[in-house]
């Protein structure tokens, strides 16, 4: 019983390995969100007790503008993942079509996380994370030497606290424009 469970933790590490595979060649599912919310007949809405609240990590806009449409400056990240997920992934194309758009313009990567692990490996992961957004942008066409990826771990946290909101909000990557 003790190997099965050593077999299952090497194949759930194994599958958070990141790959090189460019974005535009990923297969992106979509799935209808739960609705958190369902109406009853009196009109007032009722909470859905069974699913935990969902924390909102959509894509905060910012002032700049992107072919007419606001564009964040934030990606947030799974827990432990360097992977950029699929609704930010237009996010990187944006600052890209941005960069693009003006070869003198510098892109500085901040990688952040959440207070779990040692401050060493949030450390790391900030800067993995950083990378990783880097790397999406050179795919993209942004020359590397545009981009600075830099890593702040756990010591700038978005939000304070030790709740699984704050930690959500925590694993992120912020896009400046010095």
């Amino acid at each position: 019983m003790k190997t099965w469970w050593i077999a299952m933790a090497c194949v759930v590490a194994l599958a958070g390995c990141a790959t090189k595979v460019p974005l535009n060649e990923v297969p992106v599912e979509t799935a209808e969100p739960d609705p958190m919310t369902q109406q009853q007949d009196d009109g007032a809405a009722a909470v859905d007790t069974a699913q935990p609240a969902a924390t909102d990590l959509s894509p905060a806009t910012t002032e700049t503008v992107v072919d007419g449409a606001p564009l964040t400056n934030i990606i947030y990240f799974d827990y432990d993942s360097t992977m950029i997920r699929p609704e930010f992934q237009s996010v990187v194309a944006g600052h890209a079509q941005k960069a693009l758009g003006n070869s003198s313009l510098r892109l500085v990567l901040e990688g952040h996380a959440d207070e779990m692990g040692s401050r060493e490996y949030n450390l790391a992961l900030g800067q993995r994370r950083a990378e990783s957004v880097r790397n999406s942008l050179t795919i993209l066409g942004v020359p590397s030497s545009q981009i600075e990826a830099i890593s702040f771990g756990e010591e700038k946290p978005a939000v304070l606290g030790a709740s699984d909101d704050a930690y959500a909000k925590n694993r992120r990557v912020e896009v400046r424009y010095p």
